[in-house]
């Protein structure tokens, strides 16, 4: 038995110690398996809730329900307008990703202590404290539950628990909000955001490819994959171009230093 199904069996038993709580299930593969795992632990009790917002791709909620479709677990659709709802976000501020999972996680825990719920766990990884993520700063503050986080698991030993437990996501590449893919500072619109949402899915519906971003710099569409993937991307490059045109970028190019996470740098203060 592998070290990281030893940590995942644990997980299950932590669960069903601290009781139901739901599991805020962004369509990822590490928030995947943990909907998997409180399966495992709550039985018919399991329920997963997935925020609908202008700033979730439409791939990865269509890829949360059908997963709650396949393990059998109860799902809430929560919908929310950042743009609206949250003082200052539309602004795009360096901090949008703390405003957002603060506003975010308050909501699900006054809804799961509404339905009988002892909580909210969240899918963060051992993986993400190396890497700048404000938001876990959020999660901390409302006493959000990271089981994963807490097991120690890494992004490579969830995706190998994907793999046996066989979620049909578990070679998911990573995914973020739409609004990482506008620089800080620059506002935020509905329609900004739905143009980048379809010109992802149009590029995905020309090619397969892994990792995907389409970084937004006024008319400029800047496309970043992996260099393995950079081929491809250049194979169907006149069909690309027009979708985006047609979606209202004026230019559309293809970053050569490929995909990197955090490539916006954050504004001096």
């Amino acid at each position: 038995m592998s070290k990281a199904w030893k940590k995942a069996e644990r997980i299950v038993q932590n669960l069903k110690k601290i009781g139901p709580h739901i599991v805020a299930l962004s369509g990822g593969v590490d928030s995947s398996v943990l909907t998997a795992l409180a399966k495992q632990a709550y039985g018919p009790e399991a329920t997963a809730a997935t925020f609908a917002s202008p700033l979730t791709p439409s791939r990865d909620l269509e890829d949360a329900v059908r997963l709650c479709e396949l393990l059998d677990v109860g799902h809430v659709i929560v919908w929310v307008d950042e743009l609206e709802e949250v003082p200052g976000f539309r602004q795009n501020p360096a901090d949008r990703c703390y405003l957002c999972k603060r506003f975010r996680f308050r909501k699900l825990l006054d809804m799961a202590s509404e339905l009988g719920f002892n909580g909210v766990l969240d899918g963060s990884t051992l993986s993400d404290l190396r890497e700048d993520r404000p938001g876990m700063r959020a999660l901390e503050e409302l006493g959000v539950v990271s089981p994963l986080l807490q097991a120690g698991l890494t992004k490579p030993e969830v995706r190998a628990i994907a793999d046996r437990m066989g979620l049909p996501n578990s070679r998911k590449p990573p995914s973020a909000c739409l609004a990482t893919r506008v620089p800080y500072g620059r506002e935020l619109s509905h329609d900004l955001l739905r143009r980048i949402d379809e010109a992802e899915n149009a590029i995905r519906s020309l090619v397969d490819v892994g990792v995907l971003r389409v970084r937004v710099h006024g008319e400029h569409a800047r496309i970043e994959v992996s260099r393995d993937d950079m081929a491809k991307i250049l194979e169907v490059g006149p069909q690309i171009t027009s979708e985006l045109r047609r979606l209202g970028f004026r230019f559309v190019s293809l970053d050569l230093g490929g995909y990197r996470f955090g490539s916006w740098p954050k504004p001096k203060r």
